[in-house]
């Protein structure tokens, strides 16, 4: 490159070797690379089937690693979409990628800034930039491996509580005022959601659906996010988001390591959109950290067939989904659904989250 620098957006790299007398004549080629911008937490339209997406049977053969683990059970990998249920969503608006430190930092600072007084918002958390170095206990620490910590990194060791309450002072912060704020004390009572160290309001906060403000997805709304293909269908539950072919099967690796960071080999979070996005344009959605959506489900609770319109469910514990850095292989698919226990208050240093919003 003319000035040793990748710019953003398209380049020429000139690649070349010089001849070796009696070895090798010399070889040089131009490639053209193209680098993104630094990741601004762009929103990208999603539209479903008006007629909702239908659910399909899962094939239990197509998960071998079921048979070895006796705590692991189908209703774990096979998503929302399942047999005899049909979805309709409405036509929302998603994050490219997992929300990084800096603008988790940049809203936190400006709401939680004494000067905006009676209408500054609190957190129990103030969030981390990335995770941190830490490998598996009793596993040698590789010499290689890159330590550092960037702001482009997702924010981690937040709840959830807290980012129900990072939402509605990012849609204050940007629209000016909050009248879009998705999250409130109650159907009947208006104010907006300020203190994610009142569990009671923030556990029973009303989501009104006719606000346009940054939330969390719901379940169904980042599943569907996940798996779409170019063509509209869904992707098998036996993929990562955004691979290119069945990540259990004999090219496992290589479709997996293409769009996820999983598994332990590099024992922290990495910078968003290092790996390759889905059909959609969204990275990470396998891997790196697991996300905060708003839905919350019993432990051992399946979804029931039947016919919804942009379900929204919270009882019990707080669902994850796609998987982190950490995961075995097969925490990273995109029907894998964590429901193991996580409260709403926990501020976990592999959990972050995605914004959206409805159109």
């Amino acid at each position: 490159v003319a000035n040793g620098t990748l710019a953003v957006g398209d380049n020429t790299v000139e690649l070349s070797v010089p001849a070796v007398a009696g070895e090798y004549k010399a070889w040089n080629m131009n490639l053209n690379v193209t680098r993104n911008a630094p990741p601004n937490n762009r929103l990208l339209p999603v539209t479903p089937p008006v007629d909702g997406i239908v659910g399909t049977a899962a094939n239990k053969a197509d998960f071998p690693f079921l048979e070895q683990d006796y705590n692991q059970k189908m209703e774990d990998f096979q998503g929302v979409f399942i047999e005899g249920r049909t979805v309709i969503l409405s036509p929302f608006d998603i994050a490219e990628n997992e929300t990084t430190y800096a603008l988790w930092k940049e809203v936190y600072d400006w709401a939680t800034d004494a000067a905006r007084g009676a209408n500054k918002y609190i957190f129990a958390h103030s969030g981390k930039m990335g995770s941190g170095f830490f490998p598996p206990l009793g596993w040698p620490e590789d010499p290689t491996q890159d330590k550092t910590e960037t702001e482009l990194e997702p924010v981690t060791e937040i709840s959830w509580r807290d980012c129900i309450v990072w939402c509605n002072a990012y849609t204050e912060k940007t629209y000016g005022t909050d009248a879009e704020c998705v999250y409130r004390i109650s159907n009947t009572d208006n104010a907006i959601l300020r203190d994610s160290t009142d569990g009671n309001l923030c556990d029973n906060a009303y989501f009104d659906k006719t606000k346009k403000g940054f939330r969390l997805p719901t379940e169904a709304e980042w599943e569907y996010a996940a798996r779409v293909q170019a063509d509209g269908t869904l992707c098998p539950l036996t993929y990562f988001s955004g691979a290119l072919g069945n990540c259990l099967g004999p090219n496992a690796k290589m479709y997996s390591n293409y769009v996820a960071w999983y598994g332990w080999k590099y024992y922290k979070t990495h910078e968003v959109e290092m790996k390759a996005a889905n059909a959609l344009g969204l990275y990470d959605m396998s891997g790196n950290v697991g996300e905060w959506v708003w839905d919350g489900r019993s432990l051992g609770e399946t979804v029931s067939p039947g016919h919804e319109t942009d379900p929204a469910l919270r009882i019990g514990n707080q669902v994850i989904r796609g998987g982190e850095f950490r995961s075995r292989l097969e925490f990273c698919l995109v029907g894998a659904r964590n429901t193991c226990g996580f409260s709403s208050y926990d501020a976990e240093r592999w959990i972050g989250f995605r914004v959206c919003r409805y159109r």
